[in-house]
């Protein structure tokens, strides 16, 4: 029941913020679901020993192209910084011939480009926030 209730919200998205409800931990409380962190450490050990675990995972090169195509072509007041950064960070280091304008926006980054930054910054200080995890720091 509850993979049903989260599977049927995972797309919806608050009229008012515009953001991805199953990523707002109050809309999750909403729905039943409990943070390990906020058990206790012998709550947390029956869990881990008892329960059934499983995860969702997300083919990588599916979430590179999510991550271009939602923060250097979506046109959004929520994407309009994080274009600026990393567009003009992109098109510094690997476009010669920007116009001013794509400069100033950071728009106009090719596939090929965003890439090459990823593959190349690795260790580097910008990385979509939902790899963090694998070693970078978040783009906002």
């Amino acid at each position: 029941m509850l993979a049903y209730n989260v599977a049927g919200y995972h797309r919806r998205n608050d009229a008012v913020s515009g953001r991805n409800l199953v990523h707002d931990f109050n809309f999750l409380q909403k729905i039943g679901l409990t943070k390990m962190s906020n058990y206790t450490q012998k709550e947390i050990d029956f869990r881990l020993q008892n329960y059934f675990k499983f995860m969702f995972t997300r083919n990588p090169l599916e979430q590179v192209l999510s991550a271009y195509k939602s923060k250097l072509l979506d046109n959004t007041t929520q994407t309009k910084d994080i274009r600026g950064k990393v567009g003009r960070a992109i098109l510094k280091k690997y476009r010669k011939d920007a116009t001013k304008e794509q400069m100033e926006l950071g728009s106009g980054v090719q596939f090929h480009e965003f890439v090459d930054y990823i593959l190349e910054s690795s260790h580097g200080t910008i990385v979509p926030r939902n790899w963090a995890e694998l070693g970078g720091t978040k783009w906002n």
